[in-house]
């Protein structure tokens, strides 16, 4: 009886898995970047688990600082309001992300910035939390 209980458990985590995550890390040095033209600008890097066996396209969005873009380095994107990348199946994809926003609109030191990627096929989200710092 007990195997049959702990067999019902283990098929259940796997049937409720998660099927796509995201990791953020906040680059440490520097935290922040002022650039030329009065933005800030804070780097990322991002990891995306793609548990499923086949490929996937994911798009990858924030929400957070006022007006802010991001930038996917060494990936060029047919949408480059909205970064779009392929993740393997099976495979983590670690990217590093760029977010730049103007300084006028985001007087406060740290906002919570929110990263979503996005399973275009599926319509599957997955989201992970950080900060977008001023120096």
């Amino acid at each position: 009886a007990i195997i049959a209980v702990v067999g019902g458990a283990m098929v259940y985590k796997l049937a409720t898995r998660s099927l796509l995550e995201v990791n953020v890390l906040h680059d440490r040095n520097p935290v922040a970047i002022k650039l030329s033209d009065g933005s800030v600008r804070n780097a990322y890097t991002v990891r995306v688990l793609n548990k499923h066996g086949f490929d996937r396209v994911i798009a990858i969005d924030i929400e957070g600082p006022a007006n802010a873009t991001v930038h996917v380095v060494g990936a060029d994107s047919v949408t480059p309001d909205r970064p779009m990348i392929v993740v393997g199946r099976d495979q983590t994809e670690e990217l590093r992300l760029l977010v730049t926003a103007p300084e006028e609109n985001n007087p406060e030191k740290s906002i919570p910035v929110k990263f979503h990627v996005t399973d275009i096929g599926l319509g599957v989200v997955a989201a992970a939390t950080d900060n977008f710092v001023s120096p």
